[in-house]
């Protein structure tokens, strides 16, 4: 249904070496674990999953790297909720529409926040950014 809260537990960035030559960037995102939850409402209680999530951006050859962990909590009906438990527990995996929300929220602002990082230790940005040319 919705996702209600996203936060940082940790924030890693280190450059290795100085930068030269060409540089790939590669950005991976996973979930890690996926337990049952429940918030607090004006009218009781909801049902929800805290999903933990990790994002990596790696600089080849062995530039550096940006590290961000966190959870976030998404809300949905009972049935939901217990079914993508279920699935977890069974294989590590969530219903697609789940996940897909999960790693899309989580990407957007895991990308924002590597982009600060990178900036601050003098790595490129880990996304392509857009550029202006003259005529």
């Amino acid at each position: 249904m919705t996702i209600v809260s996203i936060n940082f537990t940790k924030l890693n960035a280190k450059r290795i070496k100085p930068l030269k030559g060409q540089i790939k960037i590669q950005n991976n995102i996973n979930l890690k674990d996926v337990k049952p939850s429940e918030i607090g409402t004006g009218k009781g209680k909801k049902d929800a999953l805290n999903i933990t999530f990790s994002f990596k951006s790696n600089y080849e050859p062995k530039l550096g790297s940006i590290e961000i962990e966190g959870n976030l909590v998404y809300v949905g009906a009972e049935k939901e909720v217990k079914s993508a438990v279920t699935a977890w527990g069974k294989d590590k995996k969530v219903p697609p529409e789940i996940a897909q929300e999960a790693l899309n929220n989580a990407l957007s602002r895991c990308t924002l926040q590597a982009l600060v990082m990178s900036r601050d230790i003098g790595l490129p940005p880990p996304i392509q950014l857009p550029t202006v040319k003259s005529k």
